[in-house]
């Protein structure tokens, strides 16, 4: 199978596009193409407030998500961390499992989640591993539960049974309910 490197990639996303604007700086500065998306407005029906924000996602080419991504890393871990930002009150556990799920987390946490374990002298192989160690979860899976597939089975066939024999259980009900009433 042939790899599709125009494939888009989302490198980021926010609510206001004006917030990508030093992202979109650094993308042109570094020769790297990118385009803003904005998903279609899409109608949910569970959602009874409909207070659903439209989000701008910023893309690069998948050749370049890489080097985009660092390039971004390395500026924002240059950019002082406010003191109040929860990161400062992270374990090193906590920062270990941050760089480890980057694609669950902005570029700007990842960024100084991982200068932090530098600065901590956390041993960057422990990080690696625990990235290893994720994506074979992944991979694996969590298994159904025996009962639960049990139930699942059995409450499929119960339904299966009476939707395409109502015949039989109707007469049985009817049998069984006025048996009940002539006693």
């Amino acid at each position: 199978m042939e790899e599709n490197n125009d494939e888009l990639w989302e490198l980021n996303r926010s609510p206001d596009p004006e917030l990508l604007t030093e992202e979109i700086d650094l993308l042109k500065n570094a020769g790297i193409w990118h385009d803003l998306y904005v998903p279609p407005k899409t109608f949910d029906l569970t959602d009874v407030t409909n207070q659903k924000t439209e989000a701008t996602v910023l893309r690069v080419k998948k050749v370049d998500f890489g080097k985009a991504q660092s390039l971004i890393q390395d500026h924002y871990s240059k950019v002082p961390l406010p003191d109040d930002h929860f990161l400062h009150d992270s374990t090193d556990d906590e920062l270990a499992e941050i760089v480890s799920n980057d694609s669950e987390w902005g570029l700007y946490d990842v960024a100084h989640a991982k200068r932090m374990l530098n600065e901590r002298g956390v041993d960057p192989a422990t990080v690696e591993e625990k990235k290893k160690l994720r994506i074979e979860t992944l991979k694996k899976g969590n298994p159904a539960s025996v009962p639960l597939l049990a139930f699942g089975w059995g409450a499929a066939l119960f339904w299966w049974t009476t939707a395409l024999l109502p015949g039989p259980f109707l007469i049985v009900g009817l049998v069984c309910g006025v048996g009940w009433v002539v006693l």
